[in-house]
């Protein structure tokens, strides 16, 4: 807050900030306005800049303990006793469309975000308030910002135990880095839950309810903000009303460790100090991340990355043991790599440095900007996914172009033609291999880099290894099979290049396009030709229409094939018409890919085959949904069946029994085909003024879809027709299309109760059931185009009457 120290300041300071005049008159004349945390969150979005400290509240030191422990008691007294608690200014900067950098108050607004999560968390409502909550965040760690997104997304086990407290309960979730554990704020954060789970009693749902009430519709703890920029203020002037600047960055620490460590040893460039400053800053401000304004973590990024592959470089093992595992995991994920780790490996020995330093000089001026030509990366810069929040695959295809550099003594701008094709041929093919390849944790990395390291002296005759004597021992064995019949065919004719470039830059198929080459195999010979037009259809197929609202490149595709023998894919009991989303290896190795390689009983490969070789318009070849007698016929004429396959599955328990899955488990909602066809069939159609057709999902396998009309009245009474598919005939009900007239929300009734006229009228073929559940006047009939007759005959009829 403001004390009077730095008011008095901003009257010193009048002649540099004119504005600070109407500040201070704004302040004395009482017109800031009050807030709680919540209407806070919901007019801004607030983050804790870099400019602040660590979450200090939660320090276990015991002046910072007592601290802590009384402002939490006053916060949950107020909350629980209905007492109002002022909590004085708080003051931070924001600018139109931007988020509340907030520049005092972090420590109380902290607080004030965990007594929240916590009441939210014991009353399992976070889900319900997670976009809200979301907008308090912390810039001054990424660990920081990704626990509080944690807490607030990822599942929290309700398996606690009594003898840990609450925070060693949240470290024991899975998805709890150990790493976050060396982060101050979020070790201060878990020390504060514990106060906070500490200072409550054991109490009911009642009592948790009431404090939310308190603290959202109350406001029962409030401040004043003030927004400094609607005076034009400024950082620089929070700086300086703390009377303090900011400390040494990590960065600036490092590097004062780093000129100590190296200095009077033979490091190369000679002027490498200065680079640092200069041309090499230059270089990381120009791939620094969007909105960012120093390259401080940028700059660490790249060293700590690379310690990373000098570190991986020393694991020999198959398995790494748990002391690598926690090695590495410090120098990927913790923000602070302890000296004493980088000396223990000599990590940055000399030889190391240089490597470091020479990266950097190949990789500055103009030589960055003729590899991003050469790699054709100038959109998606390799360089600049390293240095900023690299996954496994990045880190694993910066070392792959790394290898390269360090081979080579020339600077990239001196490189002759035939090592820029070297150059694009070792980093084409290492591409293929890293994202086609599981790369998803310490060990897979290891292994994935020593792979790589193990071929170094073969970035001039890549192609001629891999097409006769190379042996890759770690990546995808799909990719190199895939690889080394590739390496085959370009030696042979080097066409072959280019048109493999040209589709394993596809979207989807990321490299791996093995099955377009087998479907050009004819008698034992591939022609180039035959590829071409297999995968110029195939490129369209899955980039123009993979993602169609009417689903038609998966319609079409069932049209291939029979009933038991199509595309579709196992996915444990059900079976997947694919999700087409391309985010992660997994998720496109679960779905698509498994269609390319055939893996299945189903005959999909060959049905994608066949559907390429028709050269038909999708559209007409649709239309052959006519002919087909199976229940893909239903699936092929109606896309919203698709649509409504939320994860693109259905359960087929017999050649006529299918269900289409909301989910992915019959526990949860799922429609029968038949039925939910007819029901789209007839809205299509529907000119009725009183009947509106309703569909009735389900959740169980022993429950039954249906469709149903429902609250028709006649004479005061209401009543329900419904349509059902059961395969499973008996003697009153002998065919699986089965139609239910009865009399809504009423049991036993008896066959007297109904209306004789409407009877004669409407449903005298129908037989009667007294059946407690299934009470009231079914008939059966054989197939589809019968139900969908008669149901709509009575609809009509019922409308009539009405």
């Amino acid at each position: 807050m403001l004390d009077k120290s730095q008011v008095q300041y901003l009257q010193e300071l009048q002649e540099s900030y004119p504005n600070s005049a109407d500040l201070i008159n704004f302040l004395q004349n009482g017109k800031t306005k009050y807030y709680s945390f919540w209407s806070l969150i919901g007019e801004y979005e607030i983050e804790i800049p870099i400019i602040q400290r660590d979450y200090a509240q939660g320090r276990t030191d015991n002046k910072s303990s007592q601290i802590r422990s009384s402002f939490i008691k006053s916060l949950i007294s107020s909350v629980l006793e209905q007492k109002r608690l002022h909590l004085d200014f708080i003051y931070g900067s924001s600018k139109q469309g931007s988020p509340l950098v907030l520049l005092d108050g972090q420590q109380r607004i902290t607080t004030l975000f965990l007594l929240h999560w916590f009441v939210l968390y014991k009353l399992k409502r976070i889900s319900e308030h997670v976009e809200l909550m979301q907008r308090f965040t912390y810039k001054t760690r990424i660990s920081s910002k990704e626990f509080c997104n944690a807490i607030l997304n990822r599942t929290i086990s309700d398996e606690f135990s009594e003898n840990l407290s609450f925070s060693e309960n949240i470290k024991n979730q899975a998805w709890f880095f150990r790493s976050w554990e060396k982060d101050p704020t979020i070790k201060g954060m878990l020390v504060t839950l514990d106060t906070i789970s500490e200072s409550l009693p054991e109490t009911d749902d009642a009592l948790f309810k009431k404090m939310l009430y308190s603290l959202k519709e109350e406001n029962i703890i409030d401040f004043q903000f003030l927004n400094l920029d609607d005076f034009e203020l400024t950082d620089e002037l929070y700086i300086k009303m703390n009377a303090r600047g900011k400390t040494l960055t990590n960065f600036e620490n490092y590097k004062a460790w780093l000129i100590q460590n190296v200095e009077e040893k033979p490091i190369k460039p000679d002027n490498w100090s200065t680079r640092l400053d200069l041309e090499w800053t230059d270089l990381f401000w120009s791939h620094k991340a969007s909105g960012d304004y120093e390259i401080d973590t940028e700059y660490m990024q790249y060293f700590r990355g690379m310690s990373q592959y000098k570190y991986a470089l020393t694991i020999n093992e198959a398995e790494l043991s748990d002391l690598q595992k926690d090695n590495l995991s410090e120098l990927i994920d913790s923000q602070y790599v302890p000296y004493s780790l980088y000396d223990e490996y000599a990590l940055f020995s000399p030889d190391n440095v240089n490597d470091y330093f020479n990266i950097l000089e190949k990789l500055e001026g103009d030589n960055i900007e003729l590899l991003k030509e050469i790699l054709d990366t100038k959109d998606n810069s390799i360089f600049k996914r390293f240095i900023d929040t690299p996954n496994y695959w990045d880190r694993t295809l910066f070392f792959a172009l790394c290898t390269f550099l360090w081979s080579e003594n020339e600077l990239p701008v001196n490189y002759t033609i035939e090592t820029k094709e070297n150059l694009k041929k070792w980093m084409r093919v290492w591409r293929n291999f890293i994202i086609n390849t599981t790369i998803d944790d310490p060990s897979a990395f290891v292994k994935a880099i020593n792979e790589i390291h193990t071929h170094k002296n073969h970035i001039h005759s890549l192609y001629d290894e891999i097409a006769s004597l190379l042996e890759i021992k770690f990546f995808s064995e799909n990719q190199r099979k895939e690889e080394k019949l590739k390496a085959i065919l370009i030696n042979e004719n080097s066409e072959w290049e280019k048109e493999f470039i040209k589709y394993e830059k596809h979207k989807y198929f990321y490299g791996q396009i093995g099955f377009l080459i087998e479907y050009s195999n004819v008698n034992d010979r591939y022609d180039i030709e035959l590829f071409k037009s297999y995968a110029e259809k195939a490129s369209v197929l899955f980039s123009k229409h993979l993602n169609s609202d009417d689903y038609i490149l998966e319609r079409a595709l069932l049209t291939k094939g029979n009933g038991n023998s199509n595309y579709l894919i196992w996915k444990n009991s059900n079976l997947s018409f694919c999700l087409s989303s391309s985010g992660t290896l997994r998720q496109r190795e679960e779905n698509w890919r498994r269609v390319f390689r055939n893996m299945d009983k189903n005959r999909g490969n060959q049905c994608l085959k066949a559907l390429l070789d028709d050269n038909r318009p999708l559209n007409d070849i649709i239309k052959d949904a006519d002919v087909i007698e199976d229940w893909r016929k239903y699936v092929i004429k109606e896309p919203k069946l698709l649509q409504y396959c939320n994860q693109k599955m259905l359960r087929k328990d017999s050649d006529t029994s299918v269900r289409l899955l909301g989910s992915s488990r019959l526990s949860h909602y799922h429609v029968e085909l038949y039925t939910y066809f007819i029901y789209h069939s007839l809205k299509k159609k529907n000119k009725h003024e009183t009947i509106k057709y309703k569909y009735v999902d389900v959740r169980g396998g022993s429950e039954y879809a249906h469709l149903t009309i429902d609250n028709w009245s006649y004479k005061r009474k209401t009543y329900s027709l419904s349509l059902y598919y059961d395969e499973s005939s008996n003697e009153f009900l002998p065919n699986p299309f089965q139609i239910r007239f009865y009399k809504k929300s009423e049991r036993n009734v008896a066959e007297e109760d109904y209306d004789k006229e409407l009877l004669s009228k409407l449903f005298s073929t129908f037989d009667f059931n007294d059946e407690k559940e299934w009470h009231g006047y079914w008939k059966s009939v054989k197939t589809l185009d019968e139900a969908k007759s008669l149901f709509y005959k009575l609809c009509s009829e019922l409308d009539t009457l009405n």
